[in-house]
């Protein structure tokens, strides 16, 4: 085999476990929301059958409702994870969904997802972006943060042996946001903006 064959072939192979990381810390985080949920509601059957059945959004909209009936301080850790868990999942639909091809960096052969997708919500949009690995492993990182949070709001409202012992509630200074996700938009020429007479 060619060294060069070689080295894209390992850009790929990186590029891969990359996203297939991101995509089991996604399904991690989205269980460990949840739980959170089922521990908001008082952890019975009924709430499980519930929790189990709801979307992304869903849990989302529901943990925010269910937020009101806590403590303050739980309240604005709950809603801060809420906000962390639908920016990453803006991320991670883009880039589980979207990426379709790869590119390789001629530097160092490392590959470079192509992320593409279309939506004609309101009006015909196709956005198009390139994706390095480091991205899909910051979203992995941020889906560990979210963790995290999650198990420090669920033993403080519903402490277990060998639980943390007064764990920090996360917030808006202590778990940060990635970055509002900006797709590059691309028009198809039937579909592009009129020109400015």
């Amino acid at each position: 085999m060619h060294p060069d064959t070689a080295r894209r072939l390992k850009g790929i192979y990186d590029f891969k476990a990359a996203l297939g990381d991101l995509i089991i810390a996604w399904n991690n985080a989205e269980n460990s929301m949840r739980v959170l949920l089922a521990t908001v509601c008082g952890h019975s059957d009924a709430t499980d059958v519930l929790t189990v059945e709801l979307g992304s959004r869903g849990l989302t909209e529901a943990l925010k409702a269910m937020a009101r009936f806590r403590p303050q301080d739980q309240k604005e850790a709950i809603e801060c994870v809420a906000r962390l868990y639908d920016r990453i999942r803006e991320y991670r639909n883009y880039y589980a969904h979207g990426i379709r091809v790869f590119m390789f960096n001629i530097a160092d052969f490392s590959a470079v997802g192509v992320a593409n997708l279309a939506s004609a919500k309101g009006h015909l949009r196709v956005s198009e972006d390139h994706v390095l690995a480091s991205d899909l492993a910051a979203m992995s990182s941020y889906c560990g943060n979210l963790q995290d949070a999650i198990s420090a709001i669920v033993d403080t409202i519903d402490p277990q042996p060998g639980s943390r012992v007064w764990p920090h509630l996360p917030s808006q200074q202590t778990l940060p946001l990635p970055d509002i996700l900006n797709k590059n938009l691309r028009y198809y020429p039937s579909a592009q903006p009129p020109l400015e007479p």
